[in-house]
């Protein structure tokens, strides 16, 4: 029997996955395109997720180092800024869609600490010299009659009375124009909050998409490959019974064929798991951060703006 299986192993040069792949089975052989499908597709799911997750990780690195270097919490937003693929900046754009629809202008006080105003000094007027009371039987003198012609030659001053001129008011400075201040309510800020948990869950569900064809590949494949190994098997055995020879010679190439279903799923399933794993792992620190994210917005929110019932 050994000398058997050393010709056996002689005779064929080509190698062994060829080799094992002649030997399958049809069926053993469908197993395998289906396995194969399915790596195809986990590989690309693989692939787009990881160069998804990490521009997503660079862009909100980015807005996050802006958004901490303005003043105000709308300056972004009111530059009409777009960053696609950056899920920090799509729930702070819908956060300040609400803010900009529901804030209400609002005066402010004249008055706020409720101190008396300070009375206006009215300028007292310039005493006025009372002239003795004049007797209305006299007559009195126009008073052009005190201005005495004068003749060129003897230029005199001319005699006046000085004017009575009323005091003028002060001018007083112009009021400044009042300032106005954005207010918004307590139910647009609780409109807020479930605004922004649903652009959390949002953008979460846009990460995760995909990650199904993975869980998949991981628990799937396995057994499809196990499918195959069987039913190889299976095929073999029944061709030792018809060919009534149970010698290893003739096992062999039909068990070799059956058992490639099995390694053709640990192929799918091994990559799989460690690609699903990591990004299951970025999945849930990106959501940790959105919503860390989310709750210093709606601080900044009540900071800058005032609170009213």
């Amino acid at each position: 029997m050994l000398d058997d299986l050393l010709i056996l192993a002689a005779s064929h040069t080509e190698p062994d996955l060829v080799y094992i792949w002649q030997q399958a089975t049809l069926e053993t052989k469908l197993v395998l395109f289906a396995l194969a499908i399915m790596s195809v597709f986990a590989w690309s799911v693989m692939t787009s997720k990881t160069l998804q997750m990490r521009r997503a990780r660079k862009l909100n690195r980015i807005f996050l180092e802006e958004y901490r270097s303005q003043n105000k919490m709308l300056d972004i937003f009111d530059r009409d800024v777009r960053v696609e693929g950056c899920p920090l900046f799509n729930i702070y754009r819908e956060a300040c869609s609400v803010v900009k629809v529901r804030m209400q202008p609002v005066q402010p006080p004249d008055n706020p600490t409720g101190a008396a105003p300070a009375p206006l000094m009215t300028p007292t007027p310039a005493a006025v010299p009372v002239s003795a009371p004049v007797d209305a039987a006299t007559p009195q003198p126009s008073p052009m009659a005190s201005m005495a012609a004068v003749s060129p030659e003897t230029a005199q001053p001319l005699p006046f009375e000085p004017a009575l001129v009323a005091p003028i008011a002060p001018v007083l400075p112009a009021a400044a124009p009042p300032v106005t201040l954005w207010q918004v309510s307590l139910k647009t800020i609780e409109h807020i909050k479930r605004n922004m948990e649903r652009s959390v869950a949002e953008e979460s569900l846009k990460l995760e998409s995909g990650l199904i064809m993975l869980a998949i590949a991981v628990s799937g494949s396995p057994f499809l490959g196990l499918l195959g190994t069987v039913w190889g098997v299976m095929s073999a055995f029944s061709y030792v019974a018809v060919a009534q020879s149970a010698d290893l010679a003739t096992m062999a190439p039909g068990v070799a064929g059956a058992l490639i279903a099995t390694v053709g799923g640990l192929l799918v399933a091994i990559p799989s798991m460690f690609s699903y794993n990591w990004l299951v792992h970025n999945l849930r620190v990106f959501t940790v951060e959105m919503d860390n994210f989310a709750q210093d917005l709606i601080s900044k929110i009540e900071t800058e703006f005032s609170i009213n019932e």
